[in-house]
C-alpha cells in the first residue's frame, strides 16, 4: 500500500511538471493501474494535432517514469467546459468525446475522438467503419452554434469538400472560424491529412 501511494505521489509530481497538461486527477484502477483524467494544455493540443495521440501517450508516460511506474489509462477531455449547444440530444454514441478545446476569439479548435462506439459509424458501409462526411458537417455546425451562440442550423453550405475518409479510431482536429456574424469556415484534419472543409451560412443574405 505504501509503495502504491508513493508511486501515485511520484506520478502526480511528474505530471504537474509537464507542459502538456493543464489539469488532471488521478484515481486507482484495477490491478494496480492508475486512471488519469486530464485536460490538455495548448502544447498538448498542438502535439496531438501535429503528430497524433500516440505521440502524446508516449510523451506523457515519459514524464511519469520511475523504477516501477504504474500502468496508466489516459482519458482526455475539455473538462467542465462544454462547447455543444444546449438542448441537443446527448444519447450514448451520439456525440463524440472532445479531447481538447482551444478558444481564441473568432477561431475555436477542437480535438475530437472518433471511435467504433459512435452510433454514426454503424452501418454506413457494410464491414467498413467510416465517419460519413455528412456527420462531420453536422458536428461542425453543432459546435459552431455552441461556441458562437447561433440558434439555428445553417441554411446553406458553400465550398464543401470531402477529401479523405475518416476511419476509426482517430482523433481529428476541427477548426471553426467566424468570418462574420453569420458565416463560419470549418476544416477537419488529422496529422498530415485534410478530411473535409466548407463554409456554413447561418442566415441573412449571401456574402
Amino acid at each position: 500500500m505504501q509503495k502504491a501511494a508513493a508511486q501515485l505521489e511520484s506520478l502526480r509530481r511528474r505530471l504537474a511538471a509537464s507542459e502538456l497538461l493543464d489539469e488532471f486527477t488521478l484515481r486507482h484502477g484495477e490491478a494496480g493501474a492508475v486512471t488519469v483524467d486530464a485536460t490538455l494544455s495548448r502544447p498538448g493540443h498542438e502535439l496531438v494535432a501535429a503528430s497524433g495521440p500516440d505521440d502524446l501517450q508516449v510523451a506523457l508516460p515519459a514524464t511519469a517514469n520511475g523504477s516501477e511506474p504504474p500502468r496508466i489509462a489516459w482519458r482526455f477531455s475539455s473538462g467542465a467546459a462544454d462547447p455543444w449547444p444546449t438542448g441537443i440530444k446527448r444519447a450514448p454514441g451520439m456525440l463524440p468525446r472532445i479531447w481538447s478545446w482551444l478558444p481564441a476569439g473568432d477561431e475555436h479548435r477542437f480535438l475530437i475522438g472518433v471511435d467504433d462506439g459512435l452510433s454514426w459509424i454503424e452501418g454506413h458501409f457494410p464491414q467498413i467503419p467510416i465517419l460519413a462526411g455528412v456527420v462531420q458537417l453536422h458536428w461542425a455546425a453543432l459546435l459552431a452554434r455552441g461556441v458562437f451562440g447561433l440558434q439555428e442550423f445553417p441554411r446553406d453550405v458553400m465550398r464543401l469538400k470531402f477529401q479523405r475518409p475518416v476511419l476509426p479510431p482517430a482523433v481529428l482536429e476541427l477548426r471553426v472560424q467566424r468570418i462574420d456574424a453569420l458565416n463560419i469556415q470549418f476544416v477537419f484534419t488529422s496529422p498530415g491529412q485534410a478530411h473535409s472543409q466548407g463554409r456554413l451560412l447561418f442566415g441573412g443574405e449571401d456574402a
